[in-house]
């Protein structure tokens, strides 16, 4: 008698790399269904999920994972959140506003956010008293809504991200409120001249912004 050897469905090839340094972004209690792309012996094959989200993981790039009890393979396991939509909770749902619903952040706040925690101090110190106009976001009505505001400081923190994208940290004089902004699009103003991000550093730092990183 032949007995059928039964087909192992393996996703990703190195599920230990696939999770590693994984963080948690927050507690979850949904239900999803979704197609799950696994490999059985080289070839690609399209299995039907059903889940319940416990936990919304990230990596440091600010892909999202979610852990929870699948169904089918009746454990509990780690999945990405690839495509754009899902459906969560028996309605379809874009998972950029379902992210704003169970956090309160935006996605590309939340990128920026997930690329900052490998940042490096490039420099710190105090500087001639220096303003600018600010793109801020608020929420109105459970809407996100852009404004614009002025800030001022007179010492600042440069950092470099993940990617390699400076942001700026300072005690906002106007509000007393530590602001952390991305400066590259931003024109600032010391003594009545106003500058790009890169000459302000030259001209009012002497600082060169690109001698952070090494020539490759």
């Amino acid at each position: 008698m032949f007995w059928k050897k039964q087909k192992e469905y393996i996703f990703p090839y190195d599920y230990a790399s696939f999770t590693k340094g994984l963080f948690s972004v927050c507690k979850l209690d949904h239900s999803i269904n979704f197609i799950e792309v696994c490999n059985q012996n080289g070839i690609q094959h399209c299995i039907k999920r059903e889940a319940k989200m416990s936990e919304l993981l990230s990596n440091e790039n600010g892909d999202l994972f979610f852990e929870g009890y699948c169904k089918e393979l009746k454990q509990v396991r780690t999945f990405e959140l690839l495509m754009p939509e899902y459906e969560i909770d028996d309605c379809m749902q874009v998972i950029d506003n379902w992210f704003f619903k169970v956090t309160g952040k935006t996605k590309h706040s939340f990128i920026q956010e997930c690329h900052r925690r490998s940042a490096h101090l490039q420099w710190e110190g105090t500087c001639l008293l220096t303003s600018f106009i600010d793109v801020d976001v608020i929420i109105n009505n459970g809407r996100l809504i852009e404004t614009c505001v002025n800030r001022e400081f007179d010492g600042l923190n440069i950092y470099s991200d993940l990617n390699d994208r400076f942001y700026i940290e300072f005690v906002d004089l106007l509000t007393e409120e530590k602001i952390r902004t991305y400066p590259m699009s931003l024109k600032f103003t010391t003594e009545e001249n106003t500058y790009t991000f890169e000459n302000w550093c030259k001209n009012i730092l002497m600082l060169d912004i690109w001698s952070f990183f090494p020539p490759e």
